[in-house]
Order: structure tokens, then C-alpha cells, then sequence
């Protein structure tokens, strides 16, 4: 017979040990004796039950925030503000920064196509090394000449991040990726349906999302919280909750259950011989009165 033994977890970045600091996206939390290799544990199965992710990590991050361009043979790189920007914001920042590298320029953008639009009286090359390229709308090196405006090959993309993986080395599962076509240790992903500055909270509504824990014991949880680029977010210090129900299928066990039984049998019997004996000597007792 096999019954289930559930235990609720629950994790809040405001009390781990915060590996990548204010940025609260990678944590350990230390317990013990969460699972403990014994007999009679049949499978173990880890689920996000619920999570609460703010919505506090920027559009612009330090990881896609800088154009590379090369003018007269001289490669200059500008750096825009991490933050959340519109078409309109992100296009004086830009302008800013291009104007403050020596280069004077006009971006517009098309409300037809979406795509950007760089004019200038110089000529320089955008390069593909710019780790904003996929936002401004670029993954070659485009040549911007100065006698006409240079439209970028894609529509400038500020959708941001669309989901969050919620990862975990010591729930170890089986999970893959297509981020190199490799096994991953995704415990679930969360589409991210809120705007900026609000909070998301997900619900496990499906069994699909319930996994198969591979260790067979557990004393800490580490965890990270990472983009569909499998980028660390940085939550800019806003604190996240995540429950986890640890499900342990277990089995009665017979041999136990035998012994159980032949303890009781013996507990009985000596009780008998005890009565026996005590009902001698009681017997013994009255016929030794009546002898004398």
C-alpha cells in the first residue's frame, strides 16, 4: 500500500542568503533534514504550488544596454541607464548618448513599421557586437552613411521580459531547453502578464507541472530566477515568495507489520502465563489457610 507524506516549503528572498545580493534572483536556503534517505520512500515529487514575482526588473538591464559604433576607424561604445523606456524615452536617451560620443545624429521611428531611423551628417557602422541590437531592431553590422537616413532591418522591440524560469540544482529533475538543446533544471516558467512595477502571482493549476525529484535527500534549496535568455533578473531589492509542495510517496512496510503483530501475540501470551500463575498462587494460598 502506498500513501502520500505532502510537506509544504515555503521560500522568501528576504530570508536567504542572497548570492547575487540586491539583485535577489539567486538564493540558498539552508534546512534540515527536509528528505532523508529511508526504506520505505517509494518516488518523491516537487511542485510549485504558488508564486509571487514583482514585476521590479527593468526593461534596459546591464546586460543589453550598449551600442557599439565604429566612426573614421575608431569604435566608440555608448551605455544607456538600465530602466523602462517607450519608443520616445528610448530615443532621447540615445540621442544623448550618441551626441555625448561625438556624433551628432536623429533617430525617428516609423509608426507604420516600427523600425528605427538613424540620420547623421557622419558616416559610421553600427555593430553586431551591440548587446542592444536586438531591441533597436539590428543583428549585423549596418553601415549608416551621411548623406541619407538608414532604416534598421527589425522594429524596435521594448516587450521586454515575457516569462521567468524558476530553476533549482538541488530539485534536481528532468526538464529540457532549447537554449543549446540541453537538460535543464527548470522546475516551472511564469509568463509575465503584468506591467512594470506590479506583481505577478501564479497559480499551479496542472499536474504537468508536477516533477520528479531525482535526490534522495534534502537539506538545501538553492534558487534562481532567470529571462527566457536565461539571464539572472535583478529585482532592484523587491522580495519574491515561492511555495513548493515536497510529496513523498510511501510504502507500508510488511515485514514491519509482521514483527508488530508477533510482538502483540507475545505481549498476550505472557499476559496469559501471568494470569495462570497468578490464580496458582492464589489457589496455593487458600489451601494452605484451610490446612491450618
Amino acid at each position: 500500500m502506498v500513501y502520500t507524506d505532502n510537506h509544504l516549503i515555503t521560500l522568501n528572498s528576504a530570508y536567504g542568503q542572497k548570492l547575487n545580493g540586491s539583485m535577489k534572483s539567486q538564493l540558498l536556503f539552508g534546512f534540515t533534514g527536509l528528505l532523508q534517505d529511508q526504506e520505505d520512500i517509494e518516488n518523491t515529487f516537487i511542485t510549485i504550488t504558488n508564486a509571487q514575482i514583482p514585476v521590479s526588473f527593468y526593461t534596459i538591464t546591464s546586460t543589453n544596454n550598449n551600442v557599439s559604433y565604429v566612426k573614421s576607424s575608431i569604435t566608440y561604445n555608448i551605455t544607456i541607464p538600465v530602466g523602462n523606456y517607450n519608443s520616445s524615452s528610448l530615443i532621447s536617451a540615445l540621442t544623448s548618448s550618441f551626441i555625448s560620443s561625438g556624433t551628432t545624429i536623429t533617430i525617428t521611428i516609423s509608426s507604420i513599421n516600427g523600425k528605427l531611423s538613424f540620420a547623421s551628417i557622419s558616416t559610421f557602422t553600427l555593430k553586431a557586437s551591440s548587446t542592444m541590437g536586438l531591441i533597436l531592431g539590428f543583428t549585423t553590422d549596418i553601415l549608416c552613411t551621411g548623406s541619407s537616413s538608414t532604416t534598421l532591418t527589425y522594429p524596435l522591440n521594448l516587450l521586454g521580459v515575457k516569462k521567468v524560469s524558476i530553476k533549482s540544482d538541488a530539485l534536481a529533475i528532468s526538464a529540457y531547453s532549447s537554449i543549446n538543446f540541453s537538460t535543464s533544471n527548470t522546475l516551472t516558467t511564469i509568463p509575465i502578464d503584468q506591467p512594470p512595477f506590479n506583481m505577478v502571482s501564479y497559480v499551479n493549476q496542472s499536474d504537468m507541472n508536477t516533477n520528479i525529484l531525482q535526490s534522495r535527500t534534502l537539506n538545501t534549496i538553492d534558487i534562481s530566477i532567470v529571462d527566457e535568455n536565461n539571464n539572472l533578473l535583478d529585482f532592484n531589492n523587491c522580495d519574491w515568495s515561492i511555495s513548493i509542495c515536497l510529496s513523498i510517496h510511501r510504502t507500508n512496510n510488511i515485514s514491519n507489520n509482521v514483527d508488530l503483530i508477533k510482538f502483540f501475540s507475545i505481549l498476550k501470551e505472557s499476559k496469559t502465563e501471568l494470569n495462570q500463575k497468578s490464580e496458582k498462587n492464589s489457589l496455593d494460598q487458600e489451601l494452605e489457610f484451610l490446612i491450618n
